[in-house]
C-alpha cells in the first residue's frame, strides 16, 4: 500500500468525528507490523484548544501565551483490507 492511500483512509475515518475537516492534517509515520499484517499510521491535525484558561476580572491576563488551536496525534491500525481496525492516542513523547 503506498502513503498516500494510507494517508486517505486515515483522513477519510477521522473526518467522520468533526463536524469539519481536520485542520491541517499531517501523515506523521507509517510502519508495516509483519507479524500483524497491520499498518501503524500516526497522523496529526489541529483541533481548537479546549484547556486555554479564560480572561476574568481577577485573571485579566488568563489567556495569554494560550493558543487557539492545539495539534492533536492519533495513532490508527489499517489492515490489507483499508480497514481501520485500531484507533488510539498517540503520545509523541515516547
Amino acid at each position: 500500500m503506498d502513503l498516500k492511500a494510507l494517508y486517505n483512509i486515515a483522513k477519510f475515518e477521522l473526518e467522520k468525528l468533526y463536524d469539519s475537516e481536520p485542520m491541517d492534517f499531517r501523515l506523521e509515520q507509517v510502519e508495516f507490523d509483519e507479524s500483524s499484517g497491520l499498518w501503524d499510521v500516526v497522523v496529526s491535525y489541529l483541533v481548537e484548544n479546549k484547556n486555554k484558561p479564560e480572561t476574568s476580572p481577577s485573571n485579566p491576563f488568563g489567556n495569554v501565551g494560550a493558543l487557539k488551536y492545539e495539534r492533536v496525534y492519533k495513532s490508527l491500525k489499517i489492515n490489507e483490507k483499508n480497514e481501520v481496525t485500531g484507533f488510539h492516542i498517540f503520545n509523541k513523547t515516547l
